[in-house]
């Protein structure tokens, strides 16, 4: 937030700057319109950096609130296949609007889980179609998160980690690369150390 405010001030501090040249100096017409153009763009400049801001912010919830199951369902609506990095999927609560959409994700194989044991809502979700792994033996996942459009150049990311008693969401996107490659590779390498929950399994 410091480093957005300490931006913003030094663009007014540009935007007024020009304008008061503008004003007092007995600019040809061509400079008048380079400076227009400066005072046009350093604005524009400025609300998209706000706007970034506010859209990448991070997201703060009381764990275990109906905020975050109402964020998940939005995330999840966003896009197409989904890989959801998790333990126990205990934000699905039975018959809800997110078990729902899970749901529909799975039948159209739009789904792909990780989760810690072989839960009866990972399977009956396997059982509509998703794809279901159970985490490697010993490993208990830190972070929880969720790939939208897993697979796709536009992948983006949600993760979820518990900061000082709260449940803190960070989103990411192309614009952040690395993150989204870091959680792909997770998942990819989750796939080949986890076990596949099948129909037949006892």
């Amino acid at each position: 937030m410091l480093a957005l405010s300490l931006r913003s001030v030094s663009t007014l501090g540009t935007v007024v700057t020009a304008a008061a040249f503008l004003v007092q100096s007995d600019l040809a017409a061509f400079g008048q319109v380079l400076l227009w153009v400066l005072i046009i763009i350093a604005f524009f400049s400025m609300i998209a950096d706000v706007f970034s801001h506010v859209r990448n912010r991070p997201r703060n919830f009381e764990p275990q609130s109906a905020e975050i199951t109402r964020y998940m369902c939005k995330w999840l609506q966003s896009g197409g296949k989904a890989a959801v990095f998790s333990r126990d999927l205990s934000w699905v609560a039975p018959g809800s609007d997110e078990e729902r959409i899970l749901e529909g994700k799975a039948r159209k194989n739009e789904l792909v889980l990780f989760v810690g044991s072989d839960i009866p809502i990972a399977r009956r979700l396997m059982e509509l179609g998703a794809t279901v792994y159970t985490h490697c033996k010993g490993f208990t996942p830190q972070s929880r998160f969720t790939i939208i459009d897993y697979q796709k150049d536009g992948a983006r990311v949600a993760i979820g980690v518990v900061e000082g008693g709260r449940h803190v969401l960070r989103e990411y996107d192309s614009r952040q690369p690395n993150t989204v490659v870091l959680a792909s590779d997770l998942v990819a390498l989750a796939e080949k150390a986890g076990k596949r929950i099948k129909p037949n399994d006892a």
